[in-house]
Parts: C-alpha cells; sequence; structure tokens
C-alpha cells in the first residue's frame, strides 16, 4: 500500500513540475542564444575527445535549440581561461 501511494504522490509531483511555469520558461531562455565552451588545453588531448562526445548531446537536450561553440585556446590554460571567462562575462552584463 505504501508504495502505490508513493508512486501515486511522485506521479502527480512529476506532472505539476512539468507543467510549472518556471519549466516552460526555460524553453524561451536559450531560443536564439549562443554557448561558447572555452577549453584551456591542446586540441586532440582526451579533454577535446570528451568535449567533441558531449557538443552533440547538449545541441539535443538543452531547450531552445541554442547555437553552441566550442573554442580551443592551448595558450588560455588554468587561470587565463578563467580570467577571459571573467572579462566576457563582464562585458555582457
Amino acid at each position: 500500500m505504501t508504495s502505490k501511494f508513493f508512486s501515486l504522490w511522485l506521479a502527480v509531483l512529476c506532472v505539476l513540475w512539468l507543467a510549472s511555469p518556471a519549466y516552460l520558461s526555460t524553453h524561451d531562455f536559450y531560443n536564439g542564444k549562443t554557448i561558447t565552451i572555452i577549453k584551456g588545453s591542446e586540441a586532440g588531448g582526451a579533454t577535446d575527445m570528451r568535449r567533441k562526445v558531449m557538443l552533440p548531446f547538449l545541441r539535443k537536450y538543452i531547450p531552445g535549440n541554442p547555437t553552441i561553440m566550442a573554442s580551443t585556446c592551448p595558450e588560455e590554460e588554468g587561470e587565463r581561461a578563467t580570467n577571459i571567462f571573467t572579462e566576457r562575462l563582464g562585458r555582457m552584463a
């Protein structure tokens, strides 16, 4: 009896969550926007392969069909890549 009640309660919560305005508004948020992934290491390494494998899934599952660009900057590793990110973020604000 308890598991049936829990399953019913979980189903009701899922339906309410999917119908909520916050969930539906994410489809409009990324519509027409560009997401840039900055990778601060050499091309052809393990992280580059992970990025190449991840991009099709991001394009498929992020709502609103945003444009996703990947930038490889081997000279901008670690802290330099973080600084570039914060500079770009400051210009957008």
